[in-house]
């Protein structure tokens, strides 16, 4: 069984060849599974889910011919926001929250549909649960809230060989909207089950003041919607 680095590359590999099975984190899950099995059966193997030797030369021949996976992400992403459009019109947006924030998610929701998204809110406590299903809505980006015991933050996927170039690009324009709600708000990159396990840009926000996010939950969720409005309109770096 390939473990560490070893998973590392094939999930850079298979990345890279179009099978992309969410981040690049060294887990062999469920969904590096799937992606290898899509691989195989694109590539004529035997579909089984197994990194045999066959395997990998087939993977490694065909890998030598495009970018590198980090490069090609970045490509995907970009083109993913390529509309440049001050309007969110054809967009799939996730939200979701593990419990006590209704009020804050159907504001940002409201927010977000005014300029033309489409939206699915999520209310579960197990942020796997959440990726599951921003999976299955095939969301072009997912934005999670949460009550934490600590300074407000702003979470992006961070792996040992991957950034998300929008986590952290969107990211850092939705903590310069919510300073004033906060005072300030730190951008961390971290390998959190909502972060790695989707299969789309995904963002995490942080918080302890439950009294400024509820009182003002109506316009943070108009600040949100602006950060992901500008963000859409200018593109990715």
């Amino acid at each position: 069984m390939l473990r560490g680095d070893d998973v590392v590359e094939l999930q850079r590999l298979l990345t890279g060849l179009g099978f992309p099975m969410g981040q690049i984190d060294g887990i062999h899950g469920q969904q590096t599974t799937d992606s290898l099995v899509d691989f195989q059966l694109n590539a004529g193997l035997l579909p089984d889910g197994v990194c045999g030797q066959e395997t990998i030369q087939v993977l490694e021949r065909l890998g030598t011919r495009f970018g590198r996976p980090d490069e090609i992400t970045h490509l995907r992403e970009r083109q993913r926001f390529l509309k440049q459009s001050a309007e969110l019109h054809g967009y799939k947006i996730f939200l979701a929250e593990t419990g006590g924030l209704d009020a804050v998610i159907a504001s940002l929701r409201r927010a977000l549909t005014d300029t033309g998204a489409e939206v699915l809110t999520s209310h579960h406590p197990e942020w796997g649960n959440h990726a599951e299903q921003a999976n299955n809505f095939d969301a072009d980006l997912c934005i999670g809230i949460e009550i934490r015991n600590e300074d407000p933050t702003i979470c992006h996927f961070l792996g040992d060989h991957f950034e998300s170039p929008t986590g952290k690009q969107l990211g850092s324009q939705i903590c310069g909207r919510l300073v004033p709600f906060f005072g300030s708000i730190e951008q961390v990159g971290m390998r959190l089950p909502l972060l790695r396990e989707t299969r789309m840009p995904a963002l995490l926000l942080r918080v302890d003041d439950v009294e400024a996010l509820v009182s003002g939950h109506q316009a943070m969720g108009a600040a949100i919607a602006m950060a992901i409005r500008e963000f859409v309109e200018v593109g990715l770096d």
